[in-house]
Order: C-alpha cells, then sequence, then structure tokens
C-alpha cells in the first residue's frame, strides 16, 4: 500500500509478506519498505492575514505585504441588498513559503483573467509553478471585474507544482467567513467560476498546489 505523509513530500511504500506461522523465519524478514522522494517539510512556516476592506472596494490591486507570501483563503462579508458584490471580499490568508526555498527573493508574474472570469463554467490560473498573492479589480461590483491575478513563486521553484487538488467552496463561498485550502501546505494557484450569477459566490472551487521539491513525483 501507499501513503502520503501530512506535511511532508515523499511515499512510503510498504510490502507486508506474511510468515507462515512455524516457519521459522524472524518478523524482521519479513517486512520490508522503501522510502521514495525527498522527504522535506512542506508546511509553511508563518500566516498573516492581510485586510483589503479598503482596497478591494475600488479599482486597483489588492496583495499580500511581500511578495513571498501565498494566498491559501479569502473571507468574505455577508450578503447585503446590493448582491453578493466582490467588495464583500474583506481578507486574504497569506502565508510565507516553505523552508526548503527560505532566502530566496521572489519572481512575480500577471495572470490575465480578463476574459476567463467572464465566463461561467470556466478556470483562471496563475502560470504553472506560481501562486496567488493579490487580485486586480476594475470600478464594477461584478465577479467579471476581477480581471487579474498577481502570481508569485520563489526564484528557484521549478515551472511545476508538488500535489494538487480542487477545494470545493461552493457553500462556503456563498455567506460570511473563510474559505480556505483545507490542507496543510496547499496554496491556491486559481479560482474556478460556476454556472450561477456574475456574483462573489459564483466562485465555486480553489485549485490548491504544494510547492514543488526536487526533480519531480
Amino acid at each position: 500500500w501507499r501513503k502520503t505523509v501530512p506535511h511532508l513530500q515523499g511515499t512510503i511504500i510498504t510490502f507486508n509478506l506474511k510468515c507462515d506461522r512455524g516457519s521459522g523465519r524472524f518478523e524482521s524478514n519479513c517486512l520490508r519498505a522503501k522510502v521514495l522522494g525527498q522527504w522535506k517539510s512542506v508546511k509553511p512556516s508563518t500566516c498573516l492575514v492581510a485586510s483589503w476592506w479598503d482596497s478591494f472596494d475600488v479599482e486597483g490591486w489588492s496583495k499580500c505585504s511581500d511578495n513571498n507570501l501565498f494566498i491559501t483563503g479569502f473571507f468574505r462579508n455577508r450578503y447585503n441588498r446590493g448582491g453578493h458584490l466582490i467588495l464583500l471580499l474583506e481578507y486574504a490568508k497569506c502565508c510565507s513559503l516553505i523552508p526548503a526555498f527560505k532566502g530566496q527573493s521572489a519572481d512575480c508574474k500577471i495572470a490575465n483573467w480578463w476574459t476567463s472570469l467572464n465566463r461561467n463554467n470556466q478556470w483562471s490560473f496563475c502560470p504553472s509553478g506560481y501562486f496567488l498573492n493579490g487580485l486586480y479589480r476594475t470600478s464594477g461590483h461584478g465577479l467579471h471585474n476581477i480581471e487579474e491575478g498577481r502570481c508569485c513563486r520563489p526564484s528557484n521553484h521549478p515551472d511545476r507544482y508538488g500535489s494538487c487538488y480542487n477545494e470545493d467552496v461552493a457553500v462556503s463561498f456563498n455567506t460570511e467567513g473563510w474559505s480556505s485550502c483545507s490542507k496543510a501546505g496547499y496554496y491556491i494557484t486559481g479560482v474556478y467560476r460556476g454556472s450561477g450569477k456574475d456574483e462573489l459566490d459564483n466562485i465555486d472551487k480553489f485549485r490548491c498546489c504544494q510547492m514543488a521539491i526536487g526533480k519531480g513525483e
């Protein structure tokens, strides 16, 4: 069987060879284990909450406070009579890079979402190997007014990720509270617009990925 280890990159494969009773073989000769990959921490050391209460109410950028902080979740405010306006996005949870990349400078790119977030049932991604650091919005209040993602990575990070999965936020992002990558050591690399209205609550999924270590898994 295969077993992944929380907060580490690497896999242990154990071969359990059952000895017949009375065979005279020692138990240690009946168990074998092989470790594959690099066993390094993929859990960020610190996380901060960036307040977007004012910045995301108007046109412009809302970002983490440092290029080497990456978004793992968002806090939205409650629905009001105006609808699920994007200005209800109030906080971003920004987490540090993992220890393997400590001390590196950051490399950032702008992801063009001007078209992708206008359409239902479509993903908007960072470039491969990059992690979300901020959002740019224009002057309207619809979901399509989120036009660009600011995506960063440690300077020596490869153009790929470790493990990735889709975090379902279709329910949690409809109401006041946090919606985040639920697995430790994962950062947001994309958002999915569902089949509903042009409003904030139509963000239904986050793409959550680990930083990549070594030559690949």
